[in-house]
């Protein structure tokens, strides 16, 4: 990959780089809503309580879904403001801003991984 470098401008490797700093930082709550959750329905079912084990499991998915809806929207909306506190460069904002839809989309399908 990084052979391949070379052959796209320094804006799009910037705001490649921009964009991960985003994701990872978002994809570090629900990695640890789903060590929780996984934790807490693990334990309930090994003490064969299965019925608590559901309503657990229920909880955190609708904890998991306003997580996520939440997220989306704070990304979409608040994108540019992201985007400005790593950069001030206009070519950059802008391969931001055209992405911006398709990067929410593919994070919601990512988050929802912890369910």
């Amino acid at each position: 990959m990084i052979l391949f470098c070379g052959l796209f401008g320094v804006e799009a490797i910037a705001c490649q780089i921009i964009i991960a700093n985003i994701y990872y930082t978002s994809f570090s709550i629900p990695i640890g809503m789903m060590t929780a959750a996984s934790s807490c329905i693990g334990k309930q079912i090994g003490s064969g309580d299965v019925g608590k084990a559901r309503q657990y499991y229920a909880a955190y998915k609708y904890l998991f879904f306003f997580f996520i809806l939440t997220c989306f929207i704070v990304l979409y909306f608040s994108w540019n403001l992201l985007f400005s506190l790593f950069t001030t460069s206009e070519d950059i904002l802008k391969i931001g801003r055209s992405i911006r839809l398709l990067i929410c989309i593919v994070m919601v399908f990512d988050h929802w991984q912890g369910v």
